[in-house]
């Protein structure tokens, strides 16, 4: 309860919007904001268009928070269940090449940030991101998400088990990216094999 876990909670449908602005969720249930989040989570539904570029771009103003700096581990987790299907400026709902570039280099500017970018595409890994393009799946593995922070859910404990995942390499900074190996041993002193 003592920890500083930021959340904030953006929504994207055919437009964008912080449902929830900078809150601590350290603690648990009774804890800091932890209740408020889970309300507005519990709260979110179902509405049509994937405006992908205007929740990164949202979420990369709130990386820009007063309420975050100083905190050098920050993460973006984006749950998408479709294509880019709108932009910013437009309010066309179709998927195409123009709604995924748009996305892709909103995705760009947050891992410019030095924040990780993870994706979770639930029940459409295999649906195009727009005619004759790649598979949303792919799409988001290759031009969203941070290398290796991609995921693909198609049942709630697929769902469950991505958010799992992401959660401890969170937790724990295992992110692939950074590791080094010293070797403590002094001169002269080496190992012997046998």
């Amino acid at each position: 309860a003592n920890a500083n876990r930021m959340l904030a909670i953006v929504t994207f449908d055919g437009g964008y919007r912080t449902n929830l602005s900078w809150g601590n969720v350290a603690g648990g249930a009774g804890k800091n904001s932890y209740d408020q989040a889970l309300a507005t989570i519990n709260g979110l539904g179902m509405k049509q268009g994937t405006n992908m570029e205007g929740g990164l771009y949202q979420a990369l103003g709130l990386l820009d928070d007063t309420d975050v700096d100083g905190i050098s581990s920050k993460n973006v987790v984006m749950l998408s269940d479709g294509a880019p299907t709108s932009r910013i400026n437009n309010s066309s709902i179709s998927a195409s090449k123009t709604n995924c570039d748009a996305a892709a280099n909103q995705a760009t500017a947050i891992k410019n940030t030095g924040a990780k970018l993870y994706t979770v595409c639930f029940g459409a890994a295999k649906d195009s991101a727009y005619s004759g393009g790649p598979t949303v799946s792919a799409f988001l593995s290759d031009s969203v998400a941070s290398s290796g922070c991609a995921y693909d859910a198609d049942s709630s404990a697929e769902l469950a088990a991505a958010f799992k995942s992401i959660t401890e390499q969170i937790n724990s900074g295992l992110s692939g990216d950074g590791w080094t190996t010293t070797d403590p041993m002094t001169d002269y002193v080496g190992v012997a094999s046998g």
